[in-house]
Protein backbone atom coordinates (compact mmCIF):
# COMPACT_ATOMS: atom_id res chain seq x y z
CA UNK A 1 0.00 0.00 0.00
CA UNK A 2 2.71 2.59 0.79
CA UNK A 3 6.61 2.71 0.24
CA UNK A 4 7.18 1.09 3.50
CA UNK A 5 5.92 -2.37 4.86
CA UNK A 6 4.52 -2.48 8.14
CA UNK A 7 2.73 -4.78 10.85
CA UNK A 8 -0.48 -3.96 12.39
CA UNK A 9 -0.89 -4.58 15.59
CA UNK A 10 -2.23 -7.47 17.95
CA UNK A 11 -4.95 -6.15 20.21
CA UNK A 12 -5.20 -7.05 23.96
CA UNK A 13 -7.22 -5.79 26.89
CA UNK A 14 -7.11 -2.03 26.53
CA UNK A 15 -6.13 -1.82 23.29
CA UNK A 16 -9.40 -3.83 21.59
CA UNK A 17 -11.21 -0.62 22.59
CA UNK A 18 -8.47 1.17 20.17
CA UNK A 19 -9.46 -1.13 17.75
CA UNK A 20 -13.01 -0.95 17.88
CA UNK A 21 -13.19 2.80 18.21
CA UNK A 22 -10.91 3.05 15.15
CA UNK A 23 -13.62 0.63 13.26
CA UNK A 24 -16.25 3.44 13.98
CA UNK A 25 -14.03 5.75 12.07
CA UNK A 26 -13.48 2.97 9.26
CA UNK A 27 -10.00 2.58 10.28
CA UNK A 28 -7.43 -0.14 11.06
CA UNK A 29 -4.23 0.77 13.80
CA UNK A 30 -0.24 0.59 11.99
CA UNK A 31 2.24 0.68 14.03
CA UNK A 32 5.01 2.94 12.50
CA UNK A 33 7.75 1.96 14.67
CA UNK A 34 8.55 3.66 18.04
CA UNK A 35 12.09 4.21 20.02
CA UNK A 36 10.91 7.69 21.06
CA UNK A 37 9.99 9.16 17.37
CA UNK A 38 6.82 7.40 17.55
CA UNK A 39 4.91 10.36 17.07
CA UNK A 40 6.74 12.27 14.22
CA UNK A 41 6.72 9.26 12.48
CA UNK A 42 2.93 8.47 12.84
CA UNK A 43 3.06 12.22 11.21
CA UNK A 44 5.28 11.23 8.35
CA UNK A 45 3.23 8.06 7.41
CA UNK A 46 0.13 10.09 7.38
CA UNK A 47 1.63 12.82 5.09
CA UNK A 48 4.45 10.85 3.41
CA UNK A 49 2.95 7.54 3.28
CA UNK A 50 6.24 6.36 4.92
CA UNK A 51 7.95 7.36 8.27
CA UNK A 52 11.17 8.33 6.58
CA UNK A 53 10.57 11.83 7.12
CA UNK A 54 10.09 11.92 11.29
CA UNK A 55 13.54 13.94 11.62
CA UNK A 56 12.00 16.93 9.55
CA UNK A 57 9.13 16.48 11.40
CA UNK A 58 10.36 16.81 14.68
CA UNK A 59 13.13 19.95 13.10
CA UNK A 60 9.83 21.33 11.71
CA UNK A 61 8.19 21.61 15.48
CA UNK A 62 11.16 22.53 17.25
CA UNK A 63 11.48 25.52 14.82
CA UNK A 64 8.48 26.79 15.45
CA UNK A 65 8.42 26.72 19.36
CA UNK A 66 11.86 28.40 18.99
CA UNK A 67 10.65 31.32 16.85
CA UNK A 68 6.90 31.55 19.33
CA UNK A 69 8.46 31.38 22.94
CA UNK A 70 6.11 33.34 24.27
CA UNK A 71 3.47 31.08 23.47
CA UNK A 72 5.00 27.93 24.86
CA UNK A 73 7.48 28.56 27.47
CA UNK A 74 4.97 29.25 30.56
CA UNK A 75 4.22 25.24 29.65
CA UNK A 76 7.56 24.05 30.12
CA UNK A 77 8.11 23.59 34.37
CA UNK A 78 11.20 21.82 35.56
CA UNK A 79 13.45 22.34 33.09
CA UNK A 80 15.18 25.64 31.46
CA UNK A 81 13.40 26.72 27.96
CA UNK A 82 16.60 25.95 26.08
CA UNK A 83 17.57 22.90 27.52
CA UNK A 84 13.70 21.58 26.72
CA UNK A 85 14.51 22.88 23.29
CA UNK A 86 18.13 20.95 23.41
CA UNK A 87 16.23 17.89 24.44
CA UNK A 88 13.83 17.89 21.78
CA UNK A 89 15.74 18.76 19.20
CA UNK A 90 17.61 15.36 19.89
CA UNK A 91 15.99 12.16 17.97
CA UNK A 92 14.33 9.66 20.57
CA UNK A 93 13.06 11.73 22.69
CA UNK A 94 9.02 11.38 23.50
CA UNK A 95 7.01 14.25 22.02
CA UNK A 96 4.63 16.04 24.60
CA UNK A 97 1.66 17.86 24.35
CA UNK A 98 3.70 21.01 24.01
CA UNK A 99 5.55 19.92 20.77
CA UNK A 100 2.16 17.96 19.46
CA UNK A 101 0.56 21.53 19.17
CA UNK A 102 3.79 22.97 17.27
CA UNK A 103 3.42 20.45 15.34
CA UNK A 104 -0.19 21.07 14.41
CA UNK A 105 0.34 24.79 14.25
CA UNK A 106 3.86 24.81 11.96
CA UNK A 107 2.07 22.14 9.48
CA UNK A 108 -1.49 23.82 9.50
CA UNK A 109 -2.75 20.01 10.79
CA UNK A 110 -5.88 19.14 12.57
CA UNK A 111 -4.56 16.28 14.80
CA UNK A 112 -7.59 13.46 15.46
CA UNK A 113 -6.22 11.73 18.51
CA UNK A 114 -8.24 8.09 19.28
CA UNK A 115 -7.81 7.40 22.47
CA UNK A 116 -7.54 3.52 23.92
CA UNK A 117 -8.52 4.54 27.73
CA UNK A 118 -11.72 4.03 28.29
CA UNK A 119 -11.51 6.81 31.14
CA UNK A 120 -10.88 9.52 28.37
CA UNK A 121 -13.29 10.63 26.00
CA UNK A 122 -12.93 9.01 22.06
CA UNK A 123 -11.41 11.44 20.47
CA UNK A 124 -9.15 14.11 21.39
CA UNK A 125 -8.81 16.93 18.53
CA UNK A 126 -6.05 19.25 18.22
CA UNK A 127 -6.49 22.35 16.02
CA UNK A 128 -4.43 24.88 14.90
CA UNK A 129 -3.95 28.22 17.26
CA UNK A 130 -3.87 30.00 14.03
CA UNK A 131 -5.41 29.34 11.50
CA UNK A 132 -4.75 31.36 8.13
CA UNK A 133 -6.73 29.04 5.46
CA UNK A 134 -9.75 26.83 7.22
CA UNK A 135 -10.35 25.16 3.58
CA UNK A 136 -6.68 23.66 3.21
CA UNK A 137 -6.29 22.13 7.36
CA UNK A 138 -5.04 18.93 6.47
CA UNK A 139 -6.82 15.93 9.01
CA UNK A 140 -4.79 13.18 10.15
CA UNK A 141 -6.47 9.75 12.61
CA UNK A 142 -4.17 8.74 15.17
CA UNK A 143 -4.33 6.09 17.81
CA UNK A 144 -2.85 6.59 21.60
CA UNK A 145 -2.05 3.41 23.04
CA UNK A 146 -2.24 3.35 27.27
CA UNK A 147 -0.81 6.93 27.22
CA UNK A 148 3.15 5.50 26.08
CA UNK A 149 2.62 4.94 22.17
CA UNK A 150 1.21 6.63 19.10
CA UNK A 151 -0.07 4.23 16.09
CA UNK A 152 -0.66 5.57 12.74
CA UNK A 153 -4.26 4.94 10.91
CA UNK A 154 -4.85 3.39 7.24
CA UNK A 155 -8.79 3.02 5.84
CA UNK A 156 -10.64 -0.08 6.00
CA UNK A 157 -11.59 0.69 2.56
CA UNK A 158 -10.83 3.13 0.32
CA UNK A 159 -14.54 3.49 -0.49
CA UNK A 160 -15.46 3.81 3.09
CA UNK A 161 -12.41 6.05 3.76
CA UNK A 162 -13.82 8.65 1.30
CA UNK A 163 -17.24 8.69 2.48
CA UNK A 164 -15.68 9.98 5.98
CA UNK A 165 -13.46 12.64 4.50
CA UNK A 166 -16.43 13.73 2.08
CA UNK A 167 -18.70 13.92 5.53
CA UNK A 168 -15.81 15.88 7.47
CA UNK A 169 -15.09 18.93 4.54
CA UNK A 170 -19.00 19.42 4.05
CA UNK A 171 -19.51 19.14 8.00
CA UNK A 172 -22.24 17.04 8.05
CA UNK A 173 -22.73 14.22 10.90
CA UNK A 174 -24.40 10.75 10.32
CA UNK A 175 -27.45 10.27 13.52
CA UNK A 176 -27.97 7.67 14.22
CA UNK A 177 -31.57 6.39 15.87
CA UNK A 178 -31.63 5.30 19.66
CA UNK A 179 -32.32 2.26 18.26
CA UNK A 180 -28.90 1.71 16.59
CA UNK A 181 -26.93 3.06 19.02
CA UNK A 182 -28.19 0.69 21.55
CA UNK A 183 -27.39 -2.16 18.82
CA UNK A 184 -24.47 -0.99 18.66
CA UNK A 185 -23.77 -0.47 22.06
CA UNK A 186 -24.91 -4.00 22.73
CA UNK A 187 -22.78 -5.47 20.15
CA UNK A 188 -19.69 -3.38 21.61
CA UNK A 189 -20.14 -4.47 24.94
CA UNK A 190 -20.38 -8.32 23.98
CA UNK A 191 -17.11 -8.20 22.20
CA UNK A 192 -15.40 -6.58 24.85
CA UNK A 193 -16.41 -9.07 27.42
CA UNK A 194 -15.35 -12.06 25.09
CA UNK A 195 -12.14 -10.11 24.59
CA UNK A 196 -11.46 -9.45 28.43
CA UNK A 197 -12.99 -12.78 29.82
CA UNK A 198 -10.94 -15.63 30.86
CA UNK A 199 -10.72 -18.93 31.96
CA UNK A 200 -8.55 -17.97 35.17
CA UNK A 201 -11.04 -15.19 36.21
CA UNK A 202 -14.32 -17.69 35.98
CA UNK A 203 -12.05 -19.86 38.26
CA UNK A 204 -11.29 -17.49 40.66
CA UNK A 205 -14.98 -16.16 41.07
CA UNK A 206 -16.22 -19.77 41.65
CA UNK A 207 -13.85 -20.36 44.02
CA UNK A 208 -14.79 -17.66 45.89
CA UNK A 209 -18.15 -18.49 45.94
CA UNK A 210 -17.62 -22.14 47.13
CA UNK A 211 -15.88 -20.46 49.78
CA UNK A 212 -18.60 -18.52 51.10
CA UNK A 213 -21.25 -20.98 50.75
CA UNK A 214 -18.91 -23.17 52.91
CA UNK A 215 -18.26 -20.72 55.16
CA UNK A 216 -21.61 -20.52 55.95
CA UNK A 217 -23.04 -24.33 56.31
CA UNK A 218 -24.18 -24.03 59.51
CA UNK A 219 -26.97 -22.26 61.34
CA UNK A 220 -24.71 -20.84 63.66
CA UNK A 221 -22.21 -19.30 61.37
CA UNK A 222 -25.33 -18.18 59.19
CA UNK A 223 -27.41 -16.64 62.23
CA UNK A 224 -23.55 -14.82 62.43
CA UNK A 225 -23.11 -13.62 58.92
CA UNK A 226 -26.45 -11.90 59.22
CA UNK A 227 -26.11 -10.17 62.64
CA UNK A 228 -22.78 -8.94 61.55
CA UNK A 229 -24.46 -7.65 57.91
CA UNK A 230 -27.68 -6.03 60.32
CA UNK A 231 -24.36 -4.40 62.84
CA UNK A 232 -22.86 -2.87 59.65
CA UNK A 233 -26.00 -1.33 57.64
CA UNK A 234 -26.93 0.26 61.49
CA UNK A 235 -23.33 1.73 61.70
CA UNK A 236 -23.53 3.61 58.22
CA UNK A 237 -26.36 5.61 59.34
CA UNK A 238 -24.75 7.94 61.88
CA UNK A 239 -26.40 9.16 65.13
CA UNK A 240 -29.35 11.62 64.61
CA UNK A 241 -31.01 11.40 68.28
CA UNK A 242 -29.92 14.24 70.95
CA UNK A 243 -30.72 12.98 74.14
CA UNK A 244 -32.23 15.38 77.15
CA UNK A 245 -30.20 13.86 79.97
CA UNK A 246 -27.09 15.03 78.17
CA UNK A 247 -25.21 16.47 75.02
CA UNK A 248 -24.10 13.38 73.32
CA UNK A 249 -25.21 12.38 70.02
CA UNK A 250 -26.73 8.74 70.02
CA UNK A 251 -28.48 5.93 67.80
CA UNK A 252 -32.11 5.59 67.68
CA UNK A 253 -31.46 2.03 69.36
CA UNK A 254 -30.38 3.87 72.44
CA UNK A 255 -32.71 5.96 73.27
CA UNK A 256 -36.56 5.70 74.83
CA UNK A 257 -39.16 7.97 72.84
CA UNK A 258 -41.64 8.82 74.94
CA UNK A 259 -43.20 12.22 72.93
CA UNK A 260 -41.31 14.46 76.39
CA UNK A 261 -37.88 13.42 76.65
CA UNK A 262 -35.27 10.84 75.11
CA UNK A 263 -32.90 9.59 77.81
CA UNK A 264 -29.89 7.56 76.47
CA UNK A 265 -29.73 3.82 77.89
CA UNK A 266 -26.43 4.18 79.74
CA UNK A 267 -28.40 7.32 82.06
CA UNK A 268 -30.88 5.24 82.36
CA UNK A 269 -28.63 2.41 83.71
CA UNK A 270 -27.16 4.88 86.64
CA UNK A 271 -31.21 6.27 87.15
CA UNK A 272 -32.60 2.60 87.76
CA UNK A 273 -30.01 2.17 90.70
CA UNK A 274 -30.60 5.41 92.06
CA UNK A 275 -27.40 6.81 91.11
CA UNK A 276 -26.48 9.97 89.29
CA UNK A 277 -25.62 9.80 86.28
CA UNK A 278 -21.96 10.89 85.76
CA UNK A 279 -22.30 11.86 81.70
CA UNK A 280 -25.30 13.95 82.75
CA UNK A 281 -25.62 17.74 81.82
CA UNK A 282 -26.45 18.69 85.54
CA UNK A 283 -22.84 16.67 86.68
CA UNK A 284 -21.13 19.56 84.38
CA UNK A 285 -20.63 17.27 81.57
CA UNK A 286 -21.77 19.98 79.03
CA UNK A 287 -20.59 21.20 76.04
CA UNK A 288 -18.93 25.04 76.23
CA UNK A 289 -20.99 27.92 74.87
CA UNK A 290 -18.88 28.73 71.50
CA UNK A 291 -18.46 32.45 71.00
CA UNK A 292 -20.52 34.70 68.51
CA UNK A 293 -17.25 35.54 66.74
CA UNK A 294 -15.94 31.56 66.29
CA UNK A 295 -17.76 31.07 63.30
CA UNK A 296 -14.22 29.55 62.02
CA UNK A 297 -13.92 27.57 58.71
CA UNK A 298 -11.93 24.70 58.85
CA UNK A 299 -8.15 26.18 58.27
CA UNK A 300 -8.84 29.12 60.27
CA UNK A 301 -9.32 26.56 63.31
CA UNK A 302 -6.05 24.88 62.07
CA UNK A 303 -4.04 28.50 62.05
CA UNK A 304 -5.38 28.42 66.25
CA UNK A 305 -4.23 24.60 66.89
CA UNK A 306 -0.81 24.27 69.02
CA UNK A 307 -0.70 21.02 67.16
CA UNK A 308 -1.29 20.48 63.78
CA UNK A 309 -2.38 16.28 62.91
CA UNK A 310 -1.70 15.29 59.63
CA UNK A 311 -3.55 12.28 58.73
CA UNK A 312 -5.06 9.62 55.95
CA UNK A 313 -8.50 9.18 56.78
CA UNK A 314 -10.00 6.29 54.52
CA UNK A 315 -13.60 4.16 54.33
CA UNK A 316 -13.29 0.66 55.59
CA UNK A 317 -14.26 -1.89 53.07
CA UNK A 318 -16.75 -3.55 55.76
CA UNK A 319 -18.94 -0.88 57.86
CA UNK A 320 -17.60 2.28 55.81
CA UNK A 321 -16.11 3.66 59.18
CA UNK A 322 -13.57 6.34 58.48
CA UNK A 323 -9.90 4.88 59.72
CA UNK A 324 -6.54 5.72 59.95
CA UNK A 325 -4.15 4.68 56.97
CA UNK A 326 0.04 5.52 57.54
CA UNK A 327 1.66 7.51 59.84
CA UNK A 328 -0.24 10.38 62.33
CA UNK A 329 2.16 13.37 61.84
CA UNK A 330 2.25 15.60 64.70
CA UNK A 331 3.45 19.12 63.91
CA UNK A 332 3.84 21.91 66.92
CA UNK A 333 3.14 25.12 65.99
CA UNK A 334 3.54 28.56 67.65
CA UNK A 335 -0.17 30.50 67.46
CA UNK A 336 1.53 33.64 68.95
CA UNK A 337 4.07 33.64 65.67
CA UNK A 338 0.86 32.51 63.42
CA UNK A 339 -0.97 35.17 64.48
CA UNK A 340 1.32 38.27 63.92
CA UNK A 341 2.28 36.67 60.40
CA UNK A 342 -1.31 37.36 59.51
CA UNK A 343 -1.32 41.20 57.49
CA UNK A 344 -3.81 43.46 59.44
CA UNK A 345 -6.63 44.44 56.53
CA UNK A 346 -8.12 48.12 56.75
CA UNK A 347 -11.53 46.15 56.66
CA UNK A 348 -12.74 43.36 59.19
CA UNK A 349 -14.25 41.57 56.23
CA UNK A 350 -11.29 41.00 54.12
CA UNK A 351 -9.52 37.57 53.22
CA UNK A 352 -6.56 36.49 52.38
CA UNK A 353 -5.35 33.06 50.13
CA UNK A 354 -3.76 30.94 52.84
CA UNK A 355 -2.30 27.44 51.95
CA UNK A 356 -1.30 25.23 54.74
CA UNK A 357 1.60 23.17 53.56
CA UNK A 358 3.16 19.56 55.36
CA UNK A 359 6.81 21.30 54.53
CA UNK A 360 7.43 24.62 53.11
CA UNK A 361 9.62 23.05 49.86
CA UNK A 362 6.75 20.97 49.04
CA UNK A 363 4.57 22.48 46.20
CA UNK A 364 1.21 20.87 47.31
CA UNK A 365 -0.77 21.72 49.87
CA UNK A 366 -2.81 20.34 52.29
CA UNK A 367 -5.19 22.76 52.72
CA UNK A 368 -6.36 25.78 51.05
CA UNK A 369 -8.67 28.39 51.91
CA UNK A 370 -9.73 31.93 52.07
CA UNK A 371 -9.26 33.11 55.95
CA UNK A 372 -10.22 36.13 57.71
CA UNK A 373 -7.45 37.70 59.74
CA UNK A 374 -9.82 39.71 62.30
CA UNK A 375 -11.60 36.66 62.89
CA UNK A 376 -8.09 34.77 63.49
CA UNK A 377 -7.33 37.11 65.64
CA UNK A 378 -10.16 37.39 67.66
CA UNK A 379 -10.00 33.70 68.45
CA UNK A 380 -6.66 33.58 69.47
CA UNK A 381 -7.18 36.46 72.38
Amino acid sequence: MFGNTFETISFTDQNFVLQYRKLRHGLEPLDVGGEGDCSFKLISHQLYGDSNHHAEIRATAVRFLSDNPDRFIESVVGTSWNQYLCNMSHQGTWADNIVIQAISDSIQLKINMVESSQTFRETTIIEPTLCNDAENIKSVYIGHIGEMHYVSTFPVSPLENSTDIEHEKSGKHIHLSPKSKRQNRAAYMKEYRKATDSSEKRAKLNENKRKHRAALNTPEKKAKHNADVRSHRAILISPERKAKCNAYDRHREQISVDDKEWICRTCNNHLMKNKFPPCAIANGMGFPMKPEFFDLNELECRLLAPRIAFQKLMQAPQGRQLKIHGNIVNVPADVAHTVTMLPRLHSQTATIKVNLKRKLQYKSSALSLNVRPDKVVQAAK
